[in-house]
């Protein structure tokens, strides 16, 4: 796992619910040339998802950022 994904989470990772491993893996991950996490209003999902199919993109939803309370982020990953 890279060095900046431990950083990304001591900024900002107090805003965040807790997490597994994996999934503050994926949500603090610093890495630009291999995979990439967006965020896109849920009602601009489908659309998003056919413009990077259009450029041959492949996309997963991993799930669904949800204000627990505050300034907290829920992260709610879907089955």
């Amino acid at each position: 796992m890279p060095g900046g994904t431990d950083r990304n989470f001591e900024s900002y990772g107090e805003k965040l619910s807790a997490l597994t491993d994996e999934q503050r893996a994926i949500v603090c991950d610093p890495q630009t040339s291999g995979g990439l996490l967006i965020a896109v209003r849920s009602e601009q999902a489908g659309e998003v998802e056919a413009i990077l199919a259009s450029e041959g993109l492949q996309s997963v939803c991993v799930g669904e950022l949800v204000q627990a309370s505050g300034d907290t982020v829920r992260v709610e990953v879907r089955a």
